[in-house]
């Protein structure tokens, strides 16, 4: 053992050495930033809108946590519907999030308020939600969670809600932060292979296409205190640009991306930004698409691709523009004219850059491998570990008898459902109890009683399954709580475990209940349990009308 970690030591130490030779080693440090402040004081939706359509959004001068205005939401269709903005470009898959918004109502009393994330996947949508909050009425309330974007989200938006479809309420000051990984470059030879305009000192040699108006801005910005702000246009090709002809070689591959943002309430939520390239080539001008994106509005959105310029190709231009109508006998709308600022565009010589990950990645891959040979001995102590740790508490949370889990665990999850009522709503419980125990005991002996409690236990575990779990509560009685109505399911298993004659009659009875939006003012774990008690005490009665001679015998 000692051998091994000193050879893996010396390979690691080695390998460490091989690092500092490659063309960019990278410093990583991690920071908070932030991603999306809106307080709405432009007197704009900042690309925010009404989920689904299902209410309207104003901007309201009457009240507002800071500055003088805020987000109100009103004519509410569906406990959903409120007021919601796309995420897709800011929110990266599998990084964590901080999430913090002032929220009002003017009602009298508290009214729920919830803040949820809505992702897209393979699968299908999915939600994540944020925070939820009682809100006071008359005075402004703080909502703050943190959620992680899964690996597989493709795509999200974040809302908010409340579940009284009648309450109109404001949002304000929302805020948005994560950790970001700033990356340092120091480049070790003097060929540079990455170029940044970030327009904080000047435009950059960054002029106009055409006769738009391009100059600085600190109004908005992606990164540092300035952007490059288009207007005036007459054209869709009226776009900033910048003769690069001395940054780029031909024949080689760059990689070529750009910041974009548009904000001003008269456009439309989404509109498609071009990435291009021109270039004199054999006598001829020649336009290139590198990339193009639809973009929301209000959202500092990459646009990006890559591309290779032919050998021989002179007065290189890189320009940003919106999109023409696909209709070329058609006029440009608004839309396509509008107003944008752009921000943080780069020039990435990728070969290099593809070069260095590889190079990283074998790096990467070695490390792996020197770290796997302390890995294996590391799994298996900590499985072994992991192997006693989960067996204590299995003997602590299971009944030994029947594999249930036992009264303490049951105690413990209604605790919870008391504490958090809103909970209730997504669950069923089902209580069950063995008939005529007291009548296998006496005539048949109490290994046999022991076993219908065996047989009525497995039964529940096996149609249960993973959708739930079942508790045993006392001596033939269990608690079944699941994600979805197996009452149908439960109670024809126990109805074929009863035809399943093993010496002595077997029957169990169970009822089921759930939280009623109809009859129930709020969930209450207390009277679920009251009414699935009363549902099986009524299903007893009935196998004892069906089973006469053992009417008498409980």
């Amino acid at each position: 053992m000692k051998k091994t970690i000193h050879f893996a030591l010396a390979i690691f130490l080695l390998l460490s050495g091989i690092i500092s030779p490659v063309i960019y080693a990278y410093e990583t440090q991690t920071k908070e930033f932030t991603i999306l402040e809106a307080d709405f004081e432009t007197e704009s939706f900042d690309g925010w809108f009404p989920l689904g359509g299902q209410s309207t959004l104003s901007i309201d001068t009457r009240y507002s946590f800071k500055g003088n205005t805020s987000l109100h939401v009103s004519e509410r269709k569906a406990a959903w519907s409120g007021p919601a903005i796309s995420t897709s470009d800011i929110l990266q898959p599998g990084e964590s999030y901080h999430f913090e918004a002032q929220v009002w109502h003017e009602c009298n009393d508290k009214k729920n308020i919830s803040w949820t994330i809505k992702y897209e996947t393979a699968e299908g949508e999915s939600y994540t939600s944020i925070a939820s909050i009682d809100a006071s009425g008359g005075e402004w309330s703080k909502i703050t969670g943190d959620a992680v974007i899964p690996p597989e989200a493709t795509g999200s938006f974040i809302y908010f809600e409340s579940d009284d479809v009648s309450l109109n309420f404001n949002i304000d000051y929302v805020i948005i932060t994560g950790l970001k990984q700033a990356v340092t470059q120091k480049a070790e030879t003097e060929e540079k292979i990455k170029y940044t305009f970030d327009f904080e000192s000047d435009s950059e040699n960054w002029r106009p296409r055409g006769n738009p108006v391009v100059e600085r801005s600190s109004d908005f910005c992606y990164k540092g205190e300035y952007s490059l702000h288009t207007s005036n246009r007459t054209n869709t090709w009226n776009a900033p640009t910048v003769n690069i002809s001395q940054l780029v070689k031909p024949s080689v591959s760059y990689e070529y991306s750009a910041f974009v943002m548009y904000n001003e309430k008269q456009y439309e939520n989404s509109h498609r930004f071009l990435l291009e390239l021109q270039y004199n080539y054999e006598g001829k001008e020649k336009y290139e698409l590198v990339a193009e994106k639809e973009i929301q509005k209000g959202n500092w959105s990459k646009i990006n691709g890559e591309y290779t310029i032919p050998e021989g190709a002179t007065d290189i231009y890189l320009y940003i523009q919106t999109a023409s109508p696909e209709d070329d006998t058609v006029s440009p709308t608004e839309n396509d004219l509008m107003n944008f600022y752009i921000d943080n565009i780069s020039i990435e010589d990728s070969t290099v850059k593809h070069r260095n990950e590889l190079i990283q990645r074998i790096i990467t891959a070695a490390i792996l491998l020197v770290t796997a040979v302390f890995g294996v001995f590391l799994i298996i102590f900590v499985k072994n570990k992991l192997r006693e740790t989960q067996n204590m508490l299995d003997s602590a949370s299971k009944d030994t008898m029947t594999g249930a889990f036992n009264r303490n665990s049951y105690e413990e999850q209604i605790s919870f459902y008391t504490s958090h009522p809103d909970k209730c709503k997504k669950i069923f419980i089902t209580i069950c109890d063995v008939n005529f125990l007291k009548y296998i005991n006496d005539n048949y002996g109490h290994e046999k009683g022991d076993n219908a409690i065996r047989r009525c236990a497995a039964v529940l575990l096996n149609t249960v399954g993973k959708k739930g779990n079942v508790y045993r509560t006392g001596g033939d009685e269990f608690v079944c709580i699941t994600k979805t109505d197996l009452s149908v399911n439960i109670s024809k298993a126990l109805e074929i475990e009863s035809g399943n004659y093993m010496g002595y009659p077997f029957a169990a009875a169970s009822g089921t209940s759930s939280y009623d939006p109809k009859t129930d003012s709020t969930p209450d774990i207390k009277e679920i349990i009251t009414r699935s008690d009363k549902e099986m005490y009524r299903n007893k009665q009935l196998i004892k009308e069906q089973m006469k001679k053992f009417y008498d015998i409980e």
